[in-house]
């Protein structure tokens, strides 16, 4: 299949945005110089179902050598770019700057109409708030969320929960599971109370409503989803 071009407006190349767990096989040979990224952009894709329309957000990576990567996950410290290009190379276009424009190719991938922005990495940050990201059928009235609480003093706290008709429930239990983080660049680092280290991909949206983490888009509680 003939690739797609794909037309986008620079501006939001430029950082003018108004605002997503695979590819452990890439990890660790060597590392993604934050030098080498272009801009990390995020799309809202809307798919069908026997329950109604469901909207994800899908995050991609642009780097300045043209190529895009998609559903980015892995903290760039842990992303091995060659290894990628030859094992996942669906997930891989090209993107090239002409005037205003942005023409991105991807094969068998349609037409986007939106795509959101972040802010530039950041040395090293501490940031405050109550993120969640949500899954579930429109027509259902039932979600499930992802709850981070980040605290200025450098704690986290994760919650699994249920809602249906605004009522929370807990999955399974109710048990938190906290420990500290530190966000430097494109990366956050969660280690866990037991002792546990995880890192991933990190950006926050330029309207300061969420955060990306690995390739889910986490939102305030000001998102529509979480009203």
């Amino acid at each position: 299949m003939k690739a797609v071009k794909l037309i986008f407006l620079l501006l939001f190349l430029l950082g003018n945005f108004v605002p997503i767990i695979a590819q452990k096989s890439t990890k660790a040979n060597k590392s993604l110089p934050l030098s080498n990224i272009e801009a990390i952009i995020a799309r809202p894709t809307i798919t069908g179902s026997a329950y109604g329309a469901i909207t994800k957000v899908v995050t991609y990576l642009l780097l300045k050598d043209g190529t895009i990567y998609s559903r980015p996950y892995l903290s760039p410290l842990d992303f091995d770019v060659d290894n990628s290009k030859t094992i996942e190379k669906h997930r891989w276009g090209t993107w090239v700057k002409k005037g205003e424009l942005l023409s991105v190719h991807f094969k068998s991938q349609k037409a986007w109409k939106n795509v959101y922005g972040t802010l530039p990495a950041a040395n090293t940050q501490k940031i405050e708030g109550i993120f969640q990201t949500a899954g579930g059928f429109s027509k259902s009235k039932a979600h499930r969320f992802n709850t981070l609480i980040l605290e200025k003093n450098g704690r986290f706290t994760w919650r699994y929960f249920y809602r249906t008709k605004k009522v929370y429930q807990p999955h399974k239990s109710d048990k938190k599971i906290s420990g500290s983080y530190i966000i430097s660049g494109y990366t956050i680092t969660f280690t866990f109370d037991d002792g546990l280290t995880e890192r991933f991909l990190f950006a926050k949206y330029r309207t300061g409503k969420g955060i990306i983490i690995g390739d889910k888009s986490f939102y305030t509680f000001s998102h529509p989803l979480l009203k």
